[in-house]
């Protein structure tokens, strides 16, 4: 099964689960892709949507560092320089 993610047709720069999102208010048609496809050109998902789905691979992002962390190594970590 394919996941079908929409568009705003014009200088979109992510992709959106539901037609309905609120980023997607101003489109009146958006598109229709799969996210594959979306993800091969470069797209990024909506935060609004996606928000628990979003990849957390990147090491430098502290917040998804802090989410994957034992509670009392990120309590060194922050009071610590």
């Amino acid at each position: 099964m394919t996941d079908t993610v929409y568009l705003a047709q014009r200088n979109g720069k992510r992709f959106h689960k539901k037609e309905s999102c609120r980023y997607l208010n101003e489109c009146p048609h958006p598109a229709e892709w799969n996210r594959a496809q979306a993800e091969d050109w470069g797209l990024k998902p909506c935060t609004a949507c996606f928000g628990g789905e979003i990849d957390r691979t990147n090491s430098n992002n502290l917040t998804s560092r802090l989410m994957a962390a034992d509670p009392d190594d990120v309590s060194r970590e922050l009071t610590t320089d």
